[in-house]
């Protein structure tokens, strides 16, 4: 396995998931975010409910409004791809 993906899948966390909890934690609204993140509602609401995948750009935009590392959401997304690919 590789070692950027050595986290268990039990405690591994989608995007979508992150992105949510950063909702939380800052007490925004999906529009607060986007509009934070100079983005159209629909894209926030679609990487929340897992329709659209984490770009570079869009870490960068999360990180930007988050604090969190940009490199939380591309791993989450590449977490995902991998154990999809892993599973077919």
């Amino acid at each position: 396995m590789l070692a950027c993906f050595s986290m268990k899948a039990s405690k591994a966390k989608s995007p979508s998931e992150l992105i949510a909890e950063d909702l939380e934690n800052l007490g925004y609204t999906q529009r607060q975010l986007a509009n934070e993140m100079g983005v159209d509602f629909s894209i926030v609401s679609r990487l929340v409910n897992g329709r659209l995948g984490i770009s570079v750009e869009r870490a960068r935009q999360l990180s930007h409004v988050t604090g969190r590392d940009g490199w939380e959401y591309v791993k989450a997304q590449a977490w995902q791809l991998w154990t999809a690919v892993d599973q077919s």
